[in-house]
């Protein structure tokens, strides 16, 4: 099979390679002599050769101690909005010297902009699942297409004992096949427009730089933990709803539902551990900060208090061992106006996370051109679903 190699990859690797070689720290060169160049141009295209899979930033770092991207902008995300501004003006230098320093290498014809080089769009991936409360529960399960079916275990072997020396006939063996369901998971986009304004542009520092980086991140790791608990596969252009399928939005959650009707109780609660009947993994409990203070007042039926949130300041608080976690992202405008929900279940062991190694930022500098402003169009891709139902309990209709 023909191997179509990147020139500018191997020269990057070839000229790693050199430098390598003259401090020591690499030896494939040795007793090279007049003709180092031709061999570490040999050995880059080995290297891609071999790892055809991986991009070209990827390859480019299997060489020990180098990183192509040294003398990238630490303001890429100004720089490449500036670029996209230098374009839509025709200043032609300034595009060529922002192209250079930010490392753009690519473009789209989707609305008239210019995507974000690969490896600084990781860099927007990793805050997204830092801001995200629930992208650190579940497994994650890596995403080539934009939907991934794979088999789970409903039931499994069964085990027996018996009497030393006794025969198959009188022992009692039982023999009971594997049985498997399928679980879907299908990526669903996430986007955020923002719009810089051309003075910004022109005024910009690195700290402004991190202000914009962490409000894209942050409000799409929001939405995601919103449609996590209250997604209902309903198109979400406006925030109000989610394609994701949520444990409330979309009634997940059957096997184990109940209704406080008001303030919590010690029942209430008590209920919530449920799905531990079905599941040997550990519960987790996750509610809103308000539904926390609520459970806090609540005691058993001797009158002592079952839960202390100022455990917090210390670690973990826990309740009759289930690790409690809060987030404004479950809603509090639920059932009559003015309630919540309260979440336990197996969240590591029985949800799942369908994860995109890709985030798009595209750089449109023409739709808002008469406002004096470049949009921003960034877009994160990921799914979730959950193996069994039952490992999870809610606990709605919570007053405030």
């Amino acid at each position: 099979m023909e191997v179509k190699i990147n020139a500018e990859a191997v020269a990057i690797i070839a000229q790693k390679v050199l430098e390598l070689n003259e401090a020591g720290l690499h030896d494939s060169l040795k007793d090279a002599g007049d003709k180092a160049v031709d061999k570490a141009v040999e050995i880059a295209k080995a290297m891609i050769e071999e790892n055809q899979e991986l991009n070209n930033i990827e390859i480019a770092k299997l060489v020990k101690n180098t990183e192509t991207t040294e003398q990238r902008s630490s303001t890429w995300l100004i720089d490449m909005a500036r670029r996209s501004q230098a374009i839509r003006g025709g200043d032609q230098k300034l595009v060529e010297e922002l192209t250079e320093k930010t490392s753009a290498n690519s473009g789209t014809t989707t609305l008239g902009g210019y995507l974000a080089p690969t490896e600084n769009a990781y860099e927007l991936i990793d805050l997204v699942n830092k801001d995200s409360i629930m992208l650190g529960f579940g497994r994650k399960v890596p995403m080539r297409s934009n939907t991934l079916t794979f088999p789970t275990l409903t039931a499994g072997t069964v085990a027996y004992s018996f009497a030393e020396a006794t025969t198959s006939g009188s022992g009692g063996t039982t023999d009971a096949p594997i049985t498997t369901s399928f679980l879907t998971l299908t990526a669903f986009a996430y986007g955020v427009q923002t719009t810089i304004s051309n003075e910004l542009l022109q005024d910009s520092d690195p700290s402004i730089e991190a202000v914009i980086r962490s409000d894209i991140t942050r409000q799409i790791a929001s939405y995601i933990d919103w449609s996590v608990f209250h997604g209902n596969n309903t198109v979400g252009l406006d925030g109000a709803n989610s394609l994701m399928s949520g444990l409330e939005g979309d009634d997940i959650i059957v096997t184990n539902k109940n209704s406080a009707g008001g303030a919590p109780s010690f029942d209430d609660i008590l209920a919530l551990k449920k799905p531990q009947d079905n599941t040997m993994a550990p519960l987790q409990v996750i509610m809103h900060p308000g539904a926390e203070r609520a459970l806090s007042g609540v005691k058993d039926n001797v009158g002592r208090y079952i839960y202390d949130p100022t455990v917090r300041s210390a670690g973990t608080p826990m309740i009759w061992s289930m690790p409690v976690s809060t987030t404004n992202r479950i809603s509090t405008t639920l059932g009559q106006g003015a309630e919540t929900a309260i979440f336990a279940g197996a969240f590591n062991d029985s949800m799942y996370w369908g994860t995109k190694p890709n985030f798009e930022v595209i750089f449109d500098p023409f739709t808002y051109a008469g406002n004096s402003q470049v949009r921003l169009v960034s877009i994160f891709r990921v799914a979730m679903n959950v193996t069994h139902e039952n490992h999870f309990s809610m606990l709605d209709g919570v007053t405030l």
